[in-house]
């Protein structure tokens, strides 16, 4: 007979199961220019005279249930032109912190947009950003649903005062841990 303290020692914790989301490419992407939507594939990221294009990016859902542990979150693309970073926020993502990102409209340059990450601005061509803690703020909102939108938004300068630069090659892919 095996005494009882030996069996409860001997137990194994169940592995936490961890599961990914690819959110491939975003079904609407664009950019704004001022506070005007463009829509428009690939879209561009730049500067036009003294205005910063942002691009927008919008999964139309992402299926992650709310209170989830996001063990990764990486944002990946490809840019036509090197970047320039002639100020700390010049090259920049972030996740809209709002429970069902909406459509992309004019308008919506300045609201819900806080930049939560910079992406390396050397040459053209890969690059990723992490944005794991953006999407966890995201999930552990108390109204976050399993498959509610998500919208993404990258800033960046082109060589040069003016000139833009392709965004292509967008996917979202992100890591969790079920809740409980």
């Amino acid at each position: 007979m095996i005494p009882l303290g030996v069996l409860a020692s001997s137990r194994v914790a169940p592995s936490p199961v961890v599961s990914t989301w690819s959110g491939g490419a975003p079904s609407t992407l664009g950019y704004w220019f001022g506070n005007t939507w463009k829509t428009m594939n690939p879209p561009q990221i730049g500067r036009v005279s003294s205005i910063t294009q942002q691009v927008g990016l919008r999964w139309a859902s992402m299926p992650i249930p709310p209170g989830s542990t996001i063990t990764a979150a990486t944002l990946a693309f490809t840019t036509s032109a090197a970047q320039t970073n002639p100020g700390a926020a010049s090259n920049l993502a972030g996740v809209h912190q709002v429970d069902a990102a909406p459509a992309l409209a004019s308008g919506q340059q300045t609201t819900d947009w806080t930049p939560t990450a910079a992406w390396s601005p050397t040459g053209a061509g890969a690059k990723s950003v992490n944005l794991t803690a953006a999407v966890q703020a995201l999930v552990n909102r108390p109204g976050w649903a399993n498959g509610s939108p998500v919208v993404v938004r990258v800033q960046g300068n082109t060589t040069g005062t003016s000139g833009q630069a392709d965004l292509t090659g967008v996917t979202l892919t992100v890591a969790y841990v079920l809740p409980g």
